[in-house]
């Protein structure tokens, strides 16, 4: 019995070292694999300045009248205060860059509005209605808008939702709201904001504005 143990070891301690091999073996297949089936770099969020995606081959035509917001913006806010009497001024950065495998744009805003206000836009053209959806996400306060909807009139971008906001006596009131793109140039674009508090019998006109420039654009 004794003199057949080393051969027995020596068995096992091949098998373990096989076993071993062949763990190895399909964990470098399936990391291979799954490398290959990563999507392509047009699905990936950008990772380096000036990376900001490209838009899907098979996109909608459409999704280029949004194109111009695509890289880096410093922008100049000026706002009307909840007293609808007084205004402030502040600054703020916008940035925009292709997502969902380049089928949306996806665009951040950061600041402004006491402690700084943070904000992403999702925005897809939807084929079916031929209109802009979108939707934008409240970071500090944590919700989703109803929906952005609207098209491109001429050569501005028209677009408009509802919220639910506070007024200056504390209550929570029904505001809509009406984006405005304007001005689109390479370098620069202007954004206002018309508001209704009456369900659109009247509008306060350019409740808020903002001038962007360029900072950073898109590799081509």
């Amino acid at each position: 019995m004794n003199s057949q143990a080393p051969s027995l070891s020596r068995g096992a301690s091949t098998l373990r070292v096989a076993r071993h091999l062949l763990l190895a073996a399909s964990l470098l297949a399936l990391t291979t694999s799954i490398a290959a089936a990563r999507p392509p770099a047009i699905a990936a969020s950008p990772q380096a300045p000036g990376d900001f995606g490209r838009p899907h081959p098979e996109a909608a035509e459409e999704l280029s009248q949004f194109a111009f917001l695509i890289g880096r913006w410093s922008c100049d806010l000026d706002y009307l205060n909840p007293d609808l009497t007084t205004r402030t001024q502040s600054q703020g950065t916008w940035t925009a860059y292709y997502a969902l495998d380049g089928h949306a744009i996806m665009d951040d805003f950061r600041g402004g509005f006491g402690e700084g206000y943070i904000a992403t836009t999702f925005r897809a053209f939807n084929r079916q209605d031929k209109r802009w959806n979108g939707y934008w996400l409240d970071g500090r306060r944590g919700f989703w808008s109803q929906p952005l909807v609207g098209a491109m009139r001429g050569d501005e971008m028209l677009l408009e939702t509802r919220i639910k906001a506070r007024n200056s006596a504390g209550e929570i009131i029904d505001l809509d709201l009406e984006y405005n793109f304007y001005d689109i140039q390479k370098d620069r674009f202007r954004w206002r904001q018309h508001t209704s508090f009456d369900g659109k019998k009247t509008w306060r006109k350019e409740t808020m504005r903002i001038d962007c420039r360029r900072v950073l654009e898109p590799e081509t």
